[in-house]
């Protein structure tokens, strides 16, 4: 007769390592609506549409980085952040390019990505 295991003291580890794409946006005020469903309607679905990058979040920054704009953030999910910023730069960048643009510019729009790794 073989002798139980005692699952108890048994760690297994089924996760790997994933990494978020963080791209923050501070549009002024008088584009703010339209650059959110911008991102909603085009920016998402084409970053998505692979799946290389999964679970889009919005979030709204609650503290103002500048007075005449307001912050948002996209964050996706990835296992390949290499893959996600290839994608990014492939798929995304054009479109936030044309974001910025019907913004009115730079001086109205700004955008930067920053990887980071979940460390649990």
């Amino acid at each position: 007769m073989s002798t139980p295991v005692d699952y108890s003291t048994k760690q297994i580890s089924l996760s790997t390592t994933m990494y978020i794409l963080n791209t923050s946006f501070h549009i002024d005020h008088a584009h703010f609506s339209r650059a959110v469903d911008f991102v909603k309607q085009q920016l998402i679905p084409a970053l998505t549409e692979s799946g290389v990058v999964t679970d889009p979040l919005l979030l709204e920054l609650l503290i103002d980085v500048d007075p005449a704009m307001r912050s948002f953030s996209l964050q996706l999910h990835t296992a390949d952040i290499e893959q996600a910023a290839e994608l990014l730069d492939a798929k995304g960048q054009p479109l936030i390019a044309e974001l910025i643009k019907s913004c009115g510019g730079p001086e109205h729009a700004v955008t930067f990505t920053t990887p980071m790794q979940i460390i649990d």
